[in-house]
């Protein structure tokens, strides 16, 4: 990034935040770290953008009488969030401040506390019938307004400029080290501008009634509240968290876009969320009245005596990774979360297709959405207490040892079909005997689930020796070494006879299959973090359990008869 624009006149090291997105690059400041000059300059640049669009009388803000005064009123603690391109020019900005001699211990409900902007303009009266504002101290209350941009440009970069803007004072407000700061947002915005920015950011808000307001005419904002409709606003940040978060990385994704596809992006993006309903702010609804313990008895209660209360605790206390969330990854997530599991990670690099969905829980809403942060959302909607992480990169083999730190159980569904997958797939098995972790692998084979256990527990070589990293070049040749005949039922023959010649070829999938394995990854979960011994291959067919004795017979003949074809097949493959 080039040096910011030139009268910014404070020192890069006092900024609160600092974070660069793609070709934008956003910064917090206290007002106090901001050189006299700069606040100055800071509020001219805002005042010429809303005499742009007439938001200001012109005739009571240009001059410099009005400058001074405006500065003169600025609070040391005041924050301003100020968005940039890459050569340093002002692009969009907002600020967050509060009225001068707030108390400590004070309610926000208190009539005799300052008031902030809005309320000197609307009055208290529009949140007294919020929840829970008795219990918010004045002081952790914060108003943000002053949302501005450059209205003379209309390249991408100033189409991510807002987005970054509103996603790192999400992040900011809401960050660890700020939660005794920030606890209440308030303000007064056009509805349909606060209401997008909100919903697009996924954060619950509760607003008043939307109307103009009739300002004296030495009010210097009076064109604004008299020609544009707008609405009071109020947030509690702790309405923000896990959903939330899980947002803010999907933008931060979009913000990633090249130029070309960005507008495509962000036009499906904008589709998407125009049919997504707002979640309820508990200012207006309690969302979770108990505690995380109570939530947990209760979620729980049903489990009783089929999981016992050792099984219960081990389980919610395990962390579980999940490599693959498609087909048999995507089927285990739930039965595991339902069942009690609350530490979890999700790891895939793929996005939905159409062609996933008649195997995968997905939505056409969530077409050509990361598959982790689709199922983190449903799952985090099942319990909002379970602590998701969600890595959209997939299984990095470089970062392996970091992504298993802490795990006591690894589920691999990664796909087997590329060089990257089986990259993915051997260091991942790899690292997990290195860490003596117990992995489950499975494979939906035409209506078959075969399952295996390697226990590194008790095995000390990855795939039990079977596969070693010199070998996977040919995904063909990787399978012939992984799977037994038995795992292969007859109907999947022609589709790898038909592979051998011609790669490319995808395998058939069924959800039913698929299914099979939600059906069972919880005894299995539960007995290797019970640390019992399991058998180290299942195989489960629907067919053969539908199928009557003679039916059995026959199907079981015709396979015999079709294993030499086969046989040869295979045997090539694990030569090649």
């Amino acid at each position: 990034m080039s040096p910011l624009t030139p009268w910014i006149g404070a020192e890069l090291s006092a900024a609160l935040l600092d974070t660069t997105i793609n070709d934008t690059r956003t910064l917090v400041w206290k007002n106090s770290t901001l050189a006299s000059n700069s606040l100055r300059q800071l509020i001219a640049w805002r005042r010429d953008q809303y005499l742009l669009v007439k938001f200001y009388n012109p005739e009571l803000v240009n001059h410099e009488a009005w400058l001074d005064d405006e500065v003169s009123h600025q609070r040391g603690d005041d924050i301003n969030i100020l968005t940039f391109d890459e050569q340093g020019t002002l692009l969009a900005g907002l600020n967050i401040k509060q009225p001068n001699g707030l108390a400590a211990n004070v309610p926000f409900a208190s009539s005799d506390r300052p008031r902030f902007p809005v309320e000197e303009l609307r009055g208290q009266d529009w949140h007294t019938g919020y929840k829970n504002l008795e219990s918010i101290d004045a002081c952790d209350a914060w108003e943000i307004g002053r949302f501005v941009r450059d209205l003379s440009r209309k390249d991408p970069t100033m189409r991510r400029a807002t987005l970054s803007l509103g996603l790192c004072t999400a992040r900011y407000v809401t960050a660890t080290e700020n939660q005794k700061t920030f606890r209440l947002l308030l303000g007064d915005l056009d509805p349909n501008v606060a209401l997008g920015a909100f919903l697009a950011l996924d954060v619950p808000v509760v607003m008043g009634e939307t109307s103009t307001l009739e300002l004296p005419d030495d009010h210097p904002l009076a064109p604004r509240y008299r020609a544009v409709p707008t609405a009071p606003f109020m947030v509690d940040l702790r309405d923000t968290g896990f959903v939330s978060e899980t947002r803010w990385k999907e933008i931060e994704g979009l913000l990633s876009t090249d130029d070309s596809e960005l507008e495509q992006s962000l036009d499906a993006f904008r589709a998407r969320i125009a049919t997504t309903l707002p979640r309820p702010s508990r200012l207006v609804a309690d969302s979770f009245p108990v505690s995380h313990d109570d939530f947990y008895a209760e979620f729980t209660t049903r489990n009783k005596p089929l999981i016992s209360d050792k099984e219960q605790r081990i389980l919610r206390q395990s962390k579980i990774l999940i490599a693959g969330c498609g087909s048999t990854g995507g089927a285990c997530g739930m039965p595991l979360l339902r069942s009690g599991a609350e530490h979890i990670a999700l790891l895939d690099p793929g996005t939905f297709e159409l062609n996933n969905f008649n195997r995968q829980e997905a939505s056409l809403n969530d077409l050509t959405r990361n598959k982790a942060v689709v199922m983190a959302e449903r799952m985090h909607g099942v319990n909002p207490h379970a602590e998701i992480e969600i890595y959209p990169e997939g299984f990095v083999p470089k970062r392996a040892r970091t992504m298993l730190t802490s795990v006591n159980l690894i589920v691999d569904a990664i796909d087997v079909t590329t060089n990257s997958g089986l990259e993915a797939k051997f260091a991942l098995h790899k690292t997990a005997c290195e860490l003596s972790i117990p992995v489950v692998t499975a494979y939906d084979i035409a209506m078959r689930q075969y399952i295996e256990v390697f226990d590194y527990r008790r095995s000390r070589k990855p795939f039990d020796g079977r596969l070693d990293n010199t070998s996977l070049d040919d995904a063909n040749a990787v399978l012939a070494k992984l799977l037994p005949l038995k795992a292969l039922p007859k109907e999947i023959f022609p589709v790898i006879t038909s592979r051998a010649s011609d790669p490319s070829l995808a395998f058939p999938q069924l959800a039913m299959t698929a299914n099979l394995l939600s059906a069972v990854i919880v005894p299995i979960a539960i007995n290797l973090l019970m640390k019992r011994r399991m058998p180290k291959q299942m195989c489960f067919d629907l067919l053969t359990m539908t199928r009557t004795n003679d039916q059995r017979v026959i199907a079981a003949i015709r396979r015999i008869l079709q294993l030499p074809k086969l046989g040869r097949t295979l045997s090539r493959a694990k030569k090649g």
